[in-house]
């Protein structure tokens, strides 16, 4: 069987929810009755009353990476929004998607540039006293911000344009903090799906 990648990560779960996004949707055409014949299929003729929660693989590869198990998972996922109006199919097909994403993992088909894992204390890694002054910079900004991807995207890009070490730095630095590695996920999404505090402590503790 041949299965479809995108950049090494699997596109099928995705491409599933374009399809279903489309089903309930008025935007479908005569073109699309295939793909909507399919769709039926894939449900054994079963069709959820409305469109059902949809959480991105490429989100749950990252969640089952920082959560200790599928509890975890769902309350990231609750308070970053996904959970809003969800039934229990939804939470199910979300566990299902979830399990895949971990095997996807676990099995040893993910390229390392996926994996990671969140440090749970602050890392030994040697940081500059420009590196410390953005992240002492950046601590404040983000405690001050209101926790969402858009405006943790704004501080970073604010504080690292202010800095001499520049945005591309910045990036890296975080990841570094957090990760140990100087790619991730990411960022401001990334750090969304965390608590606050942790994130804010963890920048806090790195910019001493």
């Amino acid at each position: 069987i041949d299965y479809d990648f995108k950049d090494g990560m699997p596109i099928i779960p995705d491409e599933f929810d374009r399809i279903e996004r489309l089903y309930f949707s008025d935007e479908q055409t005569e073109e699309d009755e295939n793909l909507m014949s399919a769709y039926r299929i894939s449900r054994n003729n079963v069709i959820p009353e409305k469109l059902p929660g949809q959480v991105p693989y490429g989100h749950l590869v990252n969640l089952v990476q920082m959560a200790d198990d599928f509890g975890g998972v769902l309350k990231i996922l609750e308070r970053t929004g996904y959970l809003e109006g969800a039934t229990e199919a939804d939470i199910a097909a979300i566990k299902r998607r979830a399990d895949s994403a971990k095997y996807w993992l676990d099995g040893g088909y993910a390229d390392e540039k996926y994996r990671f894992s969140v440090a749970k204390e602050m890392p030994a890694v040697e940081l500059s006293a420009d590196e410390k002054a953005f992240l002492a910079d950046l601590a404040a900004k983000l405690e001050a911000a209101e926790w969402g991807s858009d405006a943790i995207s704004t501080a970073i890009s604010e504080a690292g344009s202010a800095s001499p070490i520049g945005n591309k730095n910045a990036f890296k630095v975080m990841y570094k903090i957090l990760i140990q590695k100087e790619r991730g996920p990411r960022l401001a999404n990334f750090l969304a799906s965390m608590d606050k505090d942790f994130v804010v402590g963890r920048v806090k503790e790195a910019s001493c």
